[in-house]
């Protein structure tokens, strides 16, 4: 065993989690308590372990890198603990004698990375995810969990940031990896994880935690496959070559994928006077299975929305936006549910109502609903009663926070 080395990185992994890294300075010494590691006792029962050690930390002594103690009344026999020497010049000696690069090197390293792609970011969410984790470098002297100790992963993992922000609408996975890296599996293999866990960082208030990987990335416009978007209504859809889909006679529901949306100039309605997005999907499938009504656009909307399904909405309010339309969403009664409706209603549609989304449906399902057990949750529905652009569940938080209730949608099938 190299003592040396083995010693040294104890020392120097002490010293970057201690105060005295953070701070510069501290009354407390950074030590490794010798007599009271029982592997290092059992090795030292071997006389030639025990010559080994003392010489490798005789050696780092006379170097000034460190000092030692030994255990009282037992002087030159048994050592009780090792001192790092932290200023400058031994430290630096240190971090040469195991080759390792100081953990400053690697906080300004990384800072200076995240400030570059930072610069040349798009959108706006990355930017502040940014200016986050570049705080945490400053305040906590730590490198952020959404990064690592590798260089070159760090850049990877701020490239996929980078080209997310560049995405208009969607991008095929491995088409993805191939324009970050120039290899298809490179992504998935190494740098997916960390990306999903940033945006479900990023996006924690709005999306639910059992959030699905796929979906996830879905929600930046990076797909498996195209996306499917489906419907039921009197509704056509111009293409840029002057052709017409015409999708009104599919009553028991109609899908258009990401590849036509991309190509579509615009949306016509026929006599439609009101358009319903559902979000979840057993709710959408039973509702255009019982209601057959003409003047109807039935939506399924599902969680959050991505890029390309954005563009369809937005093309469909376009079109609606020019006739007496009325606009409702029906999501699940709870923190999530909410959070739909208003993303959907501050970023397209801003004439959006809520359908069977208050407390009057919530009091006659009671039976059936969830009792809400989570104190964080119970917090998450407070801050929404304090935002007036909440104000239509205003009503309905108030009772699940009297009574600790919510309500899935699929309950009122």
């Amino acid at each position: 065993m190299n003592y040396e080395k083995w010693l040294l990185n104890e020392l120097l992994t002490k010293y970057e989690n201690s105060k005295v890294f953070r701070e510069g300075k501290s009354s407390r010494r950074v030590m490794y308590s010798i007599n009271k590691d029982n592997k290092l006792a059992s090795k030292f029962e071997n006389i030639d372990e025990k010559y080994a050690f003392m010489f490798a930390i005789n050696k780092l002594k006379e170097k000034k890198v460190i000092d030692y103690t030994w255990v009282k009344h037992e002087e030159n026999n048994l050592v009780e603990y090792v001192c790092l020497n932290t200023e400058e010049k031994p430290l630096n000696e240190a971090y040469a004698i195991v080759g390792r690069t100081p953990k400053r090197d690697q906080l300004n390293s990384l800072y200076l990375l995240i400030n570059e792609y930072e610069k040349r970011v798009e959108q706006e969410w990355i930017i502040q995810f940014l200016q986050q984790m570049k705080s945490v470098i400053e305040i906590k002297q730590s490198i952020p969990r959404f990064f690592t100790q590798t260089p070159k992963i760090n850049k990877d993992i701020l490239s996929a940031l980078l080209a997310i922000s560049m995405i208009k609408d969607e991008m095929l996975e491995r088409v993805f990896s191939v324009k970050c890296y120039g290899d298809s599996k490179y992504f998935e293999k190494n740098i997916r994880g960390k990306v999903i866990s940033i945006i479900k960082e990023i996006y924690r208030d709005e999306i639910d935690s059992d959030i699905k990987d796929d979906e996830v990335l879905n929600m930046c416009g990076i797909v498996k496959y195209p996306e499917v978007m489906e419907f039921r209504g009197n509704l056509k859809v111009v293409l840029l070559d002057k052709s017409i889909a015409n999708y009104n006679t599919q009553v028991f529901g109609a899908y258009i994928n990401s590849k036509e949306i991309e190509n579509a100039k615009g949306v016509k309605l026929g006599s439609i006077n009101k358009i319903l997005f559902i979000e979840n999907k057993a709710n959408y499938i039973s509702y255009i299975f019982s209601n057959n009504n003409p003047n109807e656009l039935i939506i399924y909307h599902g969680g959050f929305y991505s890029p390309m399904k954005r563009r369809w909405f937005e093309l469909i309010y376009k079109a609606a936006k020019q006739k007496n339309i009325q606009f409702y969403h029906w999501s699940d009664i709870d923190y999530g549910g909410f959070k739909l409706f208003h993303r959907l209603k501050t970023n397209i549609i801003e004439e959006l109502k809520p359908l069977y989304m208050d407390k009057v449906t919530l009091e006659n399902n009671i039976n059936s609903a969830k009792t809400i057990s989570s104190q964080k949750y119970c917090s998450k529905l407070r801050e929404l009663l304090n935002d007036e652009s909440f104000q239509e569940f205003h009503e309905v938080i108030s009772y699940m926070l009297k009574y600790g209730v919510k309500l899935e949608q699929e309950v009122l099938i």
